[in-house]
């Protein structure tokens, strides 16, 4: 298929099978009986030189022998994660929540990611209950600077 690519004739498998480990702090603050803010934030570990699993992901022969699901794995690569968020309780019929949040990922040069969700849950009755949410996500890495925004409505009947 490709000539000039030579094949690897190891198995490589071990050095693409990592273990992502978390470590999380969360502080959080009741100001009032319907207000309530936190702020967290999340490191990942590895237990593998992420640095080699990154070049053996990326070679041309990693996804011509075993297909290109093996690029997803380099996304789920991160660094640090922080969020601080808000939620206003109205009564026994809706909570909002606002939240800001920032993602780095792994890599040199690091890329991240920042987002703003605005959501909300409405108490319709004890037995149905909807929301609504909108996050709007902006990532500053260089090769592919992008804005995306999600919206989602859901339903607990």
């Amino acid at each position: 298929m490709f000539p000039n690519i030579p094949q690897l004739t190891y198995d490589y498998t071990d050095e693409l099978t990592y273990t992502q480990e978390t470590g999380r702090l969360k502080f959080g603050y009741r100001f009032a009986d319907n207000f309530e803010m936190s702020i967290s934030q999340t490191r990942f570990y590895y237990d593998k030189n992420m640095e080699s699993a990154y070049v053996l992901l990326t070679a041309p022969v990693t996804y011509n022998s075993n297909g290109f699901d093996m690029l997803s794995q380099i996304y789920s690569l991160l660094d640090s994660s922080t969020e601080i968020s808000g939620i206003y309780t109205a009564g026994d019929v809706a909570d909002i929540e606002v939240s800001v949040g920032k993602t780095v990922d792994f890599y040199n040069p690091k890329s991240e990611s920042s987002d703003v969700r605005v959501g909300t849950m409405i108490y319709q009755t004890s037995n149905f209950t909807w929301g609504l949410g909108i996050t709007s996500t902006r990532s500053s890495s260089e090769n592919t600077p992008a804005r995306s925004y999600d919206g989602i409505l859901s339903f607990s009947f």
